[in-house]
């Protein structure tokens, strides 16, 4: 059934190029409607360097912070999409493209499709584990027990290769 709705979501959308392009074409003529298509490809690109510089900046900020950069690597995601439509030749995937781009509404975009993403992953498929002493976990637990992870690292072992060279 997805997969009938996603053909006739293609289909619609190449009717509506197609409409579109021979509607501006007809008003504007042929060589500045191609021209047009030209712009709207460059124009996606400086976008997408300009928002993605800004988007790996608040990435690595996260990560430093010690935070899961979720966010930001959605927003990244949303960035290299919208990049892509307006790379797409036609003005239908053009205006949507820069849709993307406007802050406010990519967030939005962005929280509605994760979670609706999110509410289609049954919670059988989440689980926890502990992880080695030293090393950062993002679990439930905010406030790990001092003396259980003292003796831990007493159980741990290192394993590896050691060649002397004199």
């Amino acid at each position: 059934m997805t997969g009938l709705i996603l053909f006739g979501a293609i289909v619609l959308l190449l009717w509506a190029e197609i409409t579109v392009f021979g509607l501006i074409g007809s008003a504007v003529g042929a060589l500045v409607t191609i021209v047009g298509i030209f712009i709207t490809a460059a124009v996606g690109i400086r976008l997408f360097r300009h928002f993605g510089r800004g988007t790996m900046r608040r990435m690595a900020e996260a990560s430093a912070a010690g935070k899961p950069p979720v966010t930001e690597v959605a927003d990244g995601i949303a960035i290299m999409i919208a990049a892509g439509l307006l790379l797409i030749p036609g003005y239908v995937t053009d205006a949507i493209g820069l849709i993307f781009f406007i802050p406010v509404l990519r967030i939005m975009l962005v929280v509605f499709v994760l979670g609706s993403l999110i509410s289609r992953i049954p919670a059988r498929h989440f689980s926890f584990t502990a992880a080695s002493p030293g090393s950062r976990t993002y679990d439930q637990d905010p406030s790990p027990d001092p003396a259980a992870s003292e003796q831990d690292a007493s159980k741990v072992t290192i394993e590896g290769e050691f060649e002397r060279k004199d």
